[in-house]
């Protein structure tokens, strides 16, 4: 479903498809998400009055299930499979216009990734595991590759959800029992921080009209 101008209205379909969802739209109103479920299910591309599926693959044949984000320029992130290991989790992007997909790659010492969140300016966030592991924030950009987001203390886990073109990024951090939302960590080379306690655990200090982040990019 679509709301625009006060009205709500129904995406179409690919042919031959009854299933949909959508997780994103850019300001072209170019909107993605998927089709169909469970080993059927692939990316989507809304559009025009109309609905592509994403065929396009990564070198090593990983395709889109599912896509989450899209940006202003076309690239488009999301989860992948990899049909040599169906159970590997691929962190994709795909660029609109280009043949091929790409994948973001893990961080040191993980296997699997997925993308949830991609700026206007390329960067691209998401959550690095080992296999059915605990997940780990990352960044990636077509400069630096993909780099963890450092866990703040007191969390063992967590994942990017979204980041703006100045690659402040979202998400959550957490441990086994409890995630927080607002609880923030920076790179290497970033600014300190402090922190402040909350009911829900340790969270950033942030100004009061400012979004609190996982991380800043410099």
């Amino acid at each position: 479903m679509i709301w625009q101008n006060g009205a709500v209205s129904q995406l179409p379909l690919p042919v031959g498809e009854t299933l949909g969802d959508t997780n994103s739209v850019n300001a072209s109103t170019v909107a993605v998400g998927s089709v169909n479920s469970g080993s059927s299910q692939r990316g989507v591309i809304y559009s025009g009055g109309s609905a592509t599926i994403i065929t396009q693959t990564t070198p090593d044949g990983s395709y889109f299930l599912t896509a989450f984000g899209i940006n202003d320029s076309g690239r488009i992130v999301g989860q992948g499979i990899d049909p040599a290991h169906p159970a590997r989790n691929v962190g994709i992007v795909f660029d609109i216009g280009q043949s091929m997909a790409f994948e973001v790659g893990a961080l040191p010492g993980m296997n699997w990734a997925l993308a949830f969140g991609v700026s206007n300016t390329g960067y691209v966030v998401g959550s690095s595991m080992f296999n059915q592991g605990s997940g780990m924030p990352f960044i990636w950009s077509d400069q630096d590759g993909i780099v963890a987001i450092p866990l703040a203390s007191g969390t063992s886990q967590g994942s990017a959800s979204a980041v703006n073109s100045a690659g402040w990024v979202v998400g959550t951090m957490g441990g086994i029992s409890q995630f927080r939302s607002c609880t923030t960590a920076q790179p290497p080379g970033a600014l300190p921080i402090s922190f402040q306690q909350t009911r829900a655990g340790t969270c950033p200090r942030t100004h009061p009209h400012q979004p609190r982040v996982l991380a800043r990019t410099v």
